[in-house]
C-alpha cells in the first residue's frame, strides 16, 4: 500500500488533539475499509474514484493502516481531488 509523506507523519509521529483526514482508495473492498474506518474515527463519504474519505485522530492512524484490507493508497484529502474534481 502506498502512504502518502503526510500519512506517514502521522502514522510515525502523531500530533495529539489533531485529527488526519485521509482518503483511502481500494479496487474492489470499500465496505471493509469503511468498516475499519469506524472501529477508530468518522466515514466521510467517498470521491467520484471509489475512495473512502475518513477522519481520524493522528494517534489513531498507525491502528487504522493496521486494521485495513488491503488497500491501493492511503492520502489525505488535499492530495487528493474532491467529487467535483478540484483538489479540496
Amino acid at each position: 500500500m502506498y502512504l502518502s509523506p503526510a500519512v506517514r507523519t502521522a502514522r510515525d509521529d502523531p500530533t495529539e488533539g489533531a485529527t488526519a483526514r485521509l482518503t483511502v482508495r481500494t479496487d474492489d473492498d470499500a465496505a471493509s475499509v469503511r468498516e475499519a474506518v469506524e472501529a477508530y474515527g468518522t466515514v466521510e463519504g467517498e470521491t467520484r474514484f471509489g475512495g473512502v474519505r475518513a477522519s481520524v485522530p493522528e494517534p489513531a492512524v498507525a491502528d487504522l493502516l493496521d486494521a485495513l484490507p488491503e488497500v491501493e493508497t492511503v492520502e489525505t484529502w488535499t492530495a487528493m481531488a474532491e467529487e467535483d474534481g478540484s483538489e479540496g
